[in-house]
């Protein structure tokens, strides 16, 4: 090997590679021979160290992004790959890969009876959004009153900081409305939830039986949330059939 003083050149540990001599000058003029690597391993090294650990922080953010969804178990398995397809498989499909973050996404109204897929096509496109870095939340109506009307009342009936945690999701999975059960407080709280919803554009996927939007359209004071149904969701999706429960997809 090649010597200076008797000082054998170290090799690259990576790729073994024999380092080489290199004279570096200083302010006063005196100059020093240091070993220098001759391949780019340490630099190769260094960046895919920097890519693992940004592997990571995605994957803890995309961990933290499914846990905020509250999307349960269940449903955090009903992916497309796994459904049948369909005319509503490939609307919603469609639907999910043109989300984007550039532009306002309409909002989607699904009915038709129990059973007939509504919430698990939803499920997929949640899955999907939230696989690309969007935030999601998937909850039942009768959930979402609950979460609020309990906050509202440790609150002394304050539900703003709810609702501003509402609006700052990309995409809102609001699930068989209809089933939950009002007082005047709940209708209240309904009103303002989509209210704010559509007054900053949160694109929202609702689903519904039909027997329960005609239930809710016999409470008075739901012809003002119901109304505002038509500028939130800009297209209806009908599911038909009989019920799927039970089935394999």
């Amino acid at each position: 090997m090649d010597k200076i003083n008797n000082e054998e050149l170290q090799v690259c540990k990576y790729c073994g590679k024999q380092y080489t001599w290199f004279e570096k000058e200083f302010l006063q003029g005196k100059k020093i021979k240091v070993q220098v690597p001759t391949c780019n391993c340490r630099e190769l090294e260094e960046k895919r160290k920097k890519a693992e650990k940004e592997a990571i922080r995605k994957k803890e953010i995309l961990a933290r992004k499914f846990e905020n969804s509250l999307i349960t178990p269940f449903f955090k398995e009903k992916t497309f790959d796994k459904l049948q397809k369909n005319k509503q498989y490939s609307i919603l499909y469609k639907y999910a890969k043109e989300f984007s973050a550039d532009k306002h996404n309409k909002g989607l109204l699904l009915t038709g009876s129990v059973g007939t897929g509504k919430t698990t096509m939803l499920a997929a496109v949640c899955n999907d959004l939230l696989a690309r870095g969007f935030n999601c939340l998937f909850i039942t109506f009768s959930s979402l009153l609950d979460k609020f009307s309990q906050y509202s009342y440790e609150n002394a009936g304050d539900i703003s900081t709810l609702l501003n945690w509402l609006v700052k999701f990309d995409f809102i999975v609001i699930d068989d409305i209809g089933r939950e059960n009002y007082t005047d407080r709940r209708k209240e709280i309904a009103f303002r939830i989509v209210d704010t919803l559509l007054n900053n554009k949160v694109t929202v996927a609702f689903t519904a039986n039909p027997e329960n939007l005609t239930k809710l359209s016999k409470i008075s004071e739901w012809g003002a949330i119901l109304d505002r149904f038509n500028d939130i969701c800009i297209d209806e999706i009908q599911f038909t059939g009989e019920s799927l429960r039970g089935r394999a997809w």
